[in-house]
């Protein structure tokens, strides 16, 4: 699928791609009982597949629960920064800015919190920051949907409210 997904990419020829998240399956916090060179091969076989998009097409990696823990700590972030790069990030592509979020931090806030804190400040920031520069468009990109059906729903709904609160002030 992902070698399709390339095929397409390269065809289109499109000012960038995202990928939000689960490069690989296997995350040893997740999966114990597995060998954990099992990831590092799922890891070289994808980022192999990945190295057929054209240069012209930036590819975004926004990072999963598989990438980080579905209660991600210093050991898996870093993990992941090794492999793919920041966990949170932004960037620009013409007037857009594209604001990438590690959600998984999100989900466990309450488990994660300095990783949450710290992730939450920058976004205020890069927000205001963002608002100084007139954007057409700012858009933000996670792994985990802000909501199922509806953007009132509850913590218990989907776990996002702290985040959703921030941004809508």
């Amino acid at each position: 699928m992902s070698e399709l997904a390339v095929l397409h990419l390269n065809r289109l020829h499109p000012r960038f791609a995202i990928i939000c998240g689960d490069f690989v399956h296997h995350l040893p916090e997740i999966y114990p009982q597995f060998d954990p060179s099992v990831r590092e091969r799922q890891i070289r076989d994808i980022k192999a597949v990945y190295s057929k998009v054209h240069e012209s097409v930036p590819l975004i990696c926004v990072c999963g629960n598989h990438d980080v823990g579905n209660v991600p700590n210093a050991t898996t972030i870093n993990r992941y920064k090794n492999d793919w790069g920041d966990d949170y990030f932004s960037f620009w592509v013409d007037g857009l800015c594209g604001i990438a979020i590690n959600s998984s931090v999100i989900h466990a806030a309450s488990k994660a919190a300095p990783f949450f804190e710290e992730q939450l400040a920058w976004l205020e920031r890069t927000l205001q920051d963002a608002a100084t520069r007139n954007p057409t468009h700012i858009v933000i990109f996670s792994h985990h949907p802000f909501f199922l059906k509806k953007a009132e729903e509850t913590e218990e709904d989907l776990g996002m409210d702290s985040l959703i609160d921030s941004l809508m002030g």
